[in-house]
């Protein structure tokens, strides 16, 4: 019988064994098969998905993970022993053009968006008395 669960066990124990007779050229297949544009763009979709459905799980996750008191200190310990090469890093990623533009663009559209809050704080900034000293203070020097 095709069916009956010795012959399961005995197909199971074929499939076993080529699989690791021919693990290099199932590992080649795999790797082309998610390689191909339909297949990358199925999974990314998918991907997609499943972290729009599980977003809250996932940020539980990280933030548990992230409390971890064996993990803050292997970041510390890394950000500490590295800190030169990050701060390069840090420069050189602001200083590309597409990532000035993302940010000029940003701050556009908030100032946009809060125009109304960020000239109400300016007046109240503008009101306080050591800034009033201080632009007074100014003038004069410049008057000189």
């Amino acid at each position: 019988m095709p069916n009956s669960p010795e012959a399961k066990a005995r197909n199971r124990e074929y499939n076993r064994l080529y699989r690791e007779k021919h693990r290099e050229k199932i590992l080649a297949h795999v790797r082309e098969h998610y390689q191909r544009p339909e297949v990358k763009a199925r999974h990314r979709e998918y991907n997609r998905l499943y972290r729009e459905k599980h977003r809250e799980k996932l940020l539980a996750q990280a933030r548990e993970y992230n409390q971890r008191p064996e993990v803050k200190a292997h970041r510390r310990e890394y950000q500490r022993e590295n800190r030169e090469k990050l701060l390069a890093h840090k420069r050189e990623y602001h200083q590309r053009p597409e990532v000035k533009a993302h940010r000029r663009e940003y701050n556009r559209l908030y100032r946009e968006k809060h125009r109304e809050k960020l000239l109400a704080q300016n007046r109240e900034y503008h009101q306080r008395p050591e800034v009033k000293a201080r632009l007074a203070q100014r003038a004069r020097e410049l008057e000189i």
